[in-house]
């Protein structure tokens, strides 16, 4: 059902508001590292290319030192802010069952010394150069900043201690005046991969990819993160309950993507106190629309069709569409209910949590009214009497969503990892 090229098109289409630049950085990276990759056979330029757009994503993670401070270990006071996003995002990526255990290693070393002793190092100083150029690129505002830009840039390259075959290639490929467009632009140029993008993604995989780009809502947004996990976990839990674990897995997706939207939403509209204007209400209503947009737009039509109905109620009264009952089919239907739950037993800006209670008994008088689906809620209250995990929203159960069963073998192996790192 996913292929890479669905989530290398989504993380492009992600780039909006505070994100621009950072998705912009990632996509010259990307396009720089896969090109200096090709250059050396027993590297696969495919992989560095999605190593070079996904190696900063654990900035998105930013309460990763909450993990970190269980520890009390000398050598993680001697971590940089750089390298906790590195080991931030190794352990997302090491999740993702799309790279070798090389390749994945080396994103913790693209903030270290240039080294070349092994496939590991060779691609953590392919990762690290790509950022230097991308860095450099970031000045080039008018056309006439290429002429300074650009060899100063050359003759930076020239002066680091790094083999001359190496230098030589990624100086030749900044020459290439058929090139340099193309590397310095936003277009993703996945004509520099061939065929190789569409590969299919296994559901697992695809689980963990929709979990890491969730992250860069929880980052924007402290309501959103818990938000995304439980409305995901809770969509899983009634699914797989109800369906069966391919649907929960699918469901899971789908929670994670649901309000993608909102990226485009301004944040003092999100994290307003106070009730809406009618203007301010029409920009976050539209997050609906630009969130089945974003998915469409990633070749994830059948997604999108899920995620914009989240708002829908079976009497009409729901919107961007006002669908009712049999317009919507059951994915629809179940993902309305995770989200108004979610919703009521969190924190908002604008009012207190309800406790799980108060929310399944809201629930129930709106399948009264005719508006939730009535097996789903009847679902939920079962599993939430016996789950307390989806009785609260809690960061602590977001880290366990992220990492799931990996979460204590983590906190187990963080001081080999950290050692590693300084020493």
């Amino acid at each position: 059902m996913f292929t890479l090229k669905n989530f290398v098109l989504l993380f492009k289409n992600l780039g909006h508001n505070e994100y621009k630049r950072f998705i912009l950085d990632s996509i010259q990276v990307a396009k720089i590292s896969s090109l200096i990759a090709k250059e050396y056979p027993i590297l696969n330029h495919r992989n560095v290319y999605v190593l070079g757009l996904s190696h900063n994503v654990g900035h998105f993670l930013r309460d990763f030192n909450e993990i970190l401070s269980l520890k009390s270990m000398e050598e993680i006071e001697k971590l940089s802010k750089t390298q906790i996003h590195s080991l931030a995002s190794y352990y997302l990526l090491k999740r993702v069952r799309f790279f070798d255990e090389e390749e994945i290693e080396s994103v913790l070393y693209h903030h270290s010394d240039f080294s070349f002793e092994n496939k590991t190092r060779v691609i953590g100083s392919i990762l690290k150069l790509a950022d230097m150029i991308a860095h450099e690129f970031s000045r080039i505002e008018t056309f006439d900043d290429y002429a300074i830009v650009l060899p100063n840039l050359w003759r930076k390259i020239e002066r680091l201690k790094i083999p001359n075959t190496f230098k030589n290639t990624v100086i030749e490929i900044l020459k290439d005046y058929k090139l340099i467009e193309t590397l310095i632009d936003d277009d993703l140029h996945l004509e520099l991969l061939e065929s190789s993008i569409e590969i299919p993604i296994e559901i697992d995989s695809s689980v963990e990819m929709a979990k890491i780009m969730s992250l860069m809502q929880g980052m924007r947004s402290y309501t959103t993160r818990n938000h995304i996990s439980i409305v995901a976990r809770v969509s899983q839990k009634i699914a797989e309950s109800y369906l069966g674990k391919y649907d929960g897995k699918i469901l899971k997706i789908a929670g994670y993507f649901h309000d993608i939207g909102k990226l485009k939403v301004p944040l003092k509209v999100l994290h307003k106190k106070r009730s809406l204007t009618q203007e301010e209400w029409i920009l976050m209503r539209k997050h609906v629309v630009d969130t089945s947009e974003i998915l469409i737009n990633s070749g994830l039509k059948y997604l999108a069709e899920i995620c914009a109905a989240h708002h829908e109620r079976l009497d009409g009264s729901g919107y961007p569409f006002g669908l009712k009952g049999d317009e919507m089919f059951c994915y629809q239907r179940l993902l309305q209910v995770s989200d108004v739950y979610s919703a009521l037993i969190e924190n908002r800006p604008y009012r207190k949590a309800l406790n799980y209670k108060e929310a399944l008994n809201f629930l129930k008088s709106e399948v009264k009214r005719d508006r939730l689906d009535e097996k789903y809620v009847n679902e939920l209250e079962n599993l939430v009497k016996s789950d307390s995990t989806l009785q609260r929203a809690s960061f602590e159960d977001v880290l366990e969503d992220i990492f799931e069963e990996d979460y204590k073998k983590i906190r187990h192996e963080l001081p080999e990892v950290v050692s590693r790192l300084v020493g």
